[in-house]
């Protein structure tokens, strides 16, 4: 999603040519997480009934993994705190871009050939632009945008120079506004309720925070801090469901509210000083982390698959928790290959080009 630094003041230094083995755990992690949170959007969890240790439990996981996009957002304002608006940055998008179109064309495929769905020429290119085509796509819409305020969203957070207190009044005032309506306006509106839609600066600025004053809780305080506001969350959730007794998305509602936050920023701290001293290991984490896109715009095309064979087997919702443990790695492994290799694909007229200027100079 974005890229890795060279250690300097305030990163993460690297024994592998600069990058960061826990930067590549989280983002592992956060597109794992992705994929876990779709288990419960695809087995029917929000159709049933909260009530049972199951469903719980299953509540509770559905909240921790709900960071999976906070996470991503985080690692941005991380890793591009330092970038500015010139055509070496900008020019970074077509590799976003390239990899959306191919999710494109094979979830297009996927479309037409397993699930009957006509689409003529127009019906294709219009899917592409508006984000269709791909389902799990409206993060590449967001983010979109996104990349492209980077540079500004630097100016505006500060360099160095800036008092400390000043980037927290800067946090504080962003959680205010994006994080704290999502809890206090549940059946009246008490704060301003537009601002929420803006959280993806809020966590971008959280990672800038994190990137220059580097936070170092113990492991175990974080840990402990996720479990607590997870199942914490899910007694909320039980206690707030809808009149049909289901779970309530309306409280604490979206990626923005500060529960999320609390377990994004919890996550991120706990995993990103980790280090990797096996090599085979470390490659592994390498990969995921540098096909996370794909695997996170793909994995649609496993989940039709996987999840029709799984759904009509087991039928009961809260039956369904101990296969988690079969189903979210399966589509995970399966989406792992075809998102490599979209993602080589991609990169080839790149490195092309960089073997070219090499070759003039």
């Amino acid at each position: 999603m974005s890229e890795q630094k060279n250690g300097t003041k305030g990163r993460v230094k690297s024994k592998d040519a600069g990058r960061s083995a826990g930067l590549d755990i989280v983002r592992s992690a956060a597109v794992f997480f992705v994929v876990s949170v779709h288990f419960f959007y695809n087995n029917g969890y929000y159709s049933q009934e909260l009530e049972g240790v199951n469903m719980f439990l299953m509540t509770a996981m559905r909240w921790l993994f709900y960071s999976c996009v906070p996470l991503f957002l985080i690692l941005s304002g991380f890793l591009m705190n330092r970038k500015k608006p010139d055509k070496a940055y900008y020019m970074k998008i077509f590799r976003i871009l390239g990899e959306y179109l191919m999710a494109c064309i094979l979830c297009n495929l996927f479309k037409t050939v397993c699930q009957d769905k006509e689409l003529d020429f127009a019906g294709w290119i219009y899917s592409i632009l508006d984000f269709s085509a791909a389902p799990y796509s409206w993060y590449v819409s967001m983010y979109t945008g996104l990349f492209l305020l980077i540079p500004f969203l630097n100016k505006a957070y500060g360099g160095p120079e800036v008092p400390k207190k000043h980037k927290q009044i800067l946090l504080l005032s962003m959680l205010f506004i994006t994080a704290l309506p999502g809890i206090i306006n549940y059946e009246h509106s008490y704060l301003p309720a537009w601002w929420p839609r803006l959280y993806p600066f809020t966590y971008y600025f959280i990672g800038c925070y994190l990137a220059e004053f580097r936070l170092k809780p113990a492991k175990w305080k974080c840990a402990l801090g996720i479990a607590a506001i997870s199942f914490g969350q899910a007694a909320v959730s039980f206690m707030t469901v809808t009149d049909k007794n289901k779970f309530n998305w309306n409280f604490p509602a979206g990626y923005g509210a500060l529960p999320t936050v609390g377990i994004a920023v919890l996550v991120f701290l706990m995993l990103y000083r980790i280090e990797i001293h096996n090599w085979l290991v470390k490659k592994i984490f390498f990969i995921v982390s540098a096909c996370s896109l794909s695997i996170y715009l793909l994995s649609w095309i496993a989940d039709q698959i996987i999840y029709k064979q799984f759904n009509q087997k087991v039928t009961f919702i809260p039956d369904k928790l101990g296969w988690y443990f079969v189903i979210v790695p399966l589509v995970f492994a399966s989406t792992l290959i075809p998102a490599y290799l979209c993602h080589k694909l991609v990169n080839i007229p790149g490195i092309a080009l960089k073997q070219s200027h090499k070759q003039q100079r």
